[in-house]
């Protein structure tokens, strides 16, 4: 089975993983650790405990029926959110956790252009740029679990907290 003529041929934990998901075999939880070159986590947005407001300001993403990323859209408005719903209807959101290789992801990091607005690079304009160029390249791990979100400076005693209060090995805090 080729893997989109890029990567070579799916090894047994690809084949396993795509497997379960075609099956309806996926559990949540047990794809800890990947052996896709490139990967993102995939969040149930209906289990992140955040404000709605602050939720809607995540970005959603898009898999198809095997797990690989389609798309991806920061911010997107209201109307734009059902066509992001996964096979089993739900929303997926990036927290901006990712896996990459790097001879793969760095030209389109460096050509990456400017946003004009926030006056910087976006992740998803790379991911998406990869994409065209190379689909089924990256794969989303879905989740279903609240994460602390570290997007503002702010947030970083709340994650520190979360991170003492959730989880006993120390040696990274």
């Amino acid at each position: 089975m080729a893997h989109a003529g890029v990567l070579g041929t799916l090894n047994y934990a690809e084949a396993a993983y795509i497997h379960d998901l075609k099956a309806g075999l996926f559990n949540y939880g047990t794809y800890r650790e990947t052996v896709f070159p490139n990967a993102l986590i995939s969040y149930d947005r209906e289990a992140l405990d955040f404000p709605t407001e602050r939720i809607s300001r995540f970005a959603l993403v898009l898999l198809d029926e095997l797990g690989y990323l389609v798309d991806i859209i920061e911010k997107p408005a209201n109307k734009q959110t059902h066509k992001y719903k996964d096979r089993i209807g739900k929303l997926r959101v990036s927290m901006n956790l990712f896996k990459f290789d790097g001879k793969m992801i760095y030209p389109y990091l460096k050509n990456c252009p400017i946003n004009s607005k926030r006056k910087e690079k976006e992740l998803p304009t790379v991911l998406l740029n990869l994409l065209r160029e190379h689909p089924k390249t990256v794969v989303g791990i879905p989740f279903s679990e609240h994460v602390p979100d570290l997007t503002t400076k702010d947030d970083i005693v709340t994650v520190k907290k979360h991170l003492e209060e959730n989880y006993k090995r120390k040696d990274f805090l």
